[in-house]
């Protein structure tokens, strides 16, 4: 068979087979990808009689063994951002924008020779996001490739941070197209993660809840990547195990009940942020700090700073075809006898000579129009504030956390005579 060559012999036959068949028969085909031949992170598929190497962004040739010009991999992010050349038409050739930014955001090397390619990134990002492909495989790569920017280091970080508004409304947009699909995602990376539902409001007790908790044991901390834990949705408070819990979010079944759902049920997912990378705000929450008198220690020439303190929880909900204030950001009101209350452990690390000056339970309010995001305390209320543990109650749907106003207090420099010194 598959043109073997028949060798008469007594009382048998054996047959020779070509290039890539094997078998008493030749009835197999070889798989040729067996020996792993493609380098760099290229997918080998099994041809007949060849293999052949699927290359990621920054590699091409035979076997991707030669690295592809930065310059080549940034006209490719252009006509993505730039949405030319009929790259982002079709679904899959939209998946296959998705993977290419998401291939581009893990080369940090790539990223940071070059601000204008933070740029690129972004603007392919949201071109991408902006074609309301609502598919898993669209899904995934965007929340990856916001993970490789969150990871950004060196000066390259700031210009992440520059752009971090943006960034954050894109994957929310993503969310909201995947929340088209009435399916199911679930994902944790090392800096954001995602729960991503359908639910019915008769199956939920009096809140649905949300939690980000590490294993029985194990010990709770701010740092290490999200990794360390995992993302649970539990239907009743009571279930939620407190003394595992790094971050939650009870969201109440009242709420679902008023909005409009798919059979009954409410699309609604959350997203987790290690850290406020991407929040960069554009103005400080509180206009007037707490100020007062030398406390008569000597310290002196004090600077006021603010700081998130906590992981960020977001909460998305499909609110149908309403037209959200723009005035508003992303933020959605809800009824006031209806608060999401969220819960955070917060560590506190201060610095040597750092005074922890105030705290207060914030949502991020972002206007894309204006491309400027800030923290507000507004329509969010502190239940409680221990050493650990703070507890927030606001009248909204968005992204929270906890805010910490804090001073470094510097010791006054002496000054003396020459003699003296």
């Amino acid at each position: 068979m598959n043109g073997g060559t028949c060798i008469d012999s007594i009382n048998m036959f054996l047959c020779t087979c070509p290039l890539g068949f094997e078998g008493v028969f030749c009835e197999n085909d070889t798989n040729e990808c067996y020996s792993d031949p493609c380098m760099n992170g290229g997918t080998c598929i099994d041809s007949i009689y060849m293999v052949l190497c699927a290359c990621p962004l920054g590699f091409e040739g035979v076997f991707c063994e030669n690295e592809k010009p930065a310059e080549e991999i940034q006209t490719i992010l252009s006509e993505i951002a730039e949405d030319t050349g009929g790259v982002n038409t079709t679904d899959e050739e939209v998946k296959t924008s998705a993977d290419a930014v998401q291939e581009a955001t893990s080369d940090g090397k790539f990223l940071a020779e070059d601000p204008v390619r933070i740029e690129i990134t972004v603007s392919a990002l949201e071109s991408v996001v902006g074609k309301g492909v609502s598919s898993i495989e669209v899904t995934e790569p965007v929340f990856r490739a916001v993970n490789n920017l969150i990871e950004v280091d060196g000066d390259a970080r700031d210009n992440v941070m520059d752009v971090g508004g943006r960034i954050v409304a894109a994957v929310e947009k993503q969310v909201q197209n995947f929340q088209k699909n009435e399916g199911n995602f679930s994902q944790i990376y090392e800096n954001i993660g995602v729960v991503s539902i359908n639910v019915a409001p008769t199956n939920v007790g009096n809140n649905l809840n949300f939690a980000h908790v590490v294993e029985d044991g194990s010990t709770r901390t701010l740092t290490g990547g999200l990794t360390g834990g995992k993302n649970e949705i539990y239907g009743d408070t009571r279930d939620v195990p407190l003394e595992q819990v790094i971050t939650s979010i009870s969201v109440p079944s009242d709420v679902l009940k008023l909005l409009d759902g798919v059979e009954g049920k409410v699309p609604i997912s959350f997203i987790i942020y290690e850290s406020d990378t991407l929040f960069t705000p554009s103005k400080p929450t509180r206009k007037k700090v707490l100020s007062g008198d030398d406390d008569g220690e000597g310290y002196s020439n004090s600077s006021i700073s603010e700081r998130i303190d906590s992981h960020i929880i977001t909460t998305i909900i499909a609110t149908g075809d309403k037209d959200d204030d723009k005035d508003n950001g992303n933020i959605i009101d809800i009824a006031l006898e209806y608060p999401i209350i969220s819960k955070f452990l917060t560590m506190e690390n201060l610095d040597e000579g750092e005074e922890k000056l105030d705290s207060s339970c914030v949502v991020w309010s972002y206007n894309e129009d204006t491309d400027e995001g800030f923290w507000s305390d507004k329509g969010c209320a502190m239940l409680k504030d221990e050493s650990d543990l703070t507890v927030c109650s606001c009248k909204h749907i968005g992204s929270f956390a906890v805010l910490i106003v804090s001073q470094q207090n510097k010791k006054p420099s002496v000054k003396c005579s020459q003699q003296e010194c």
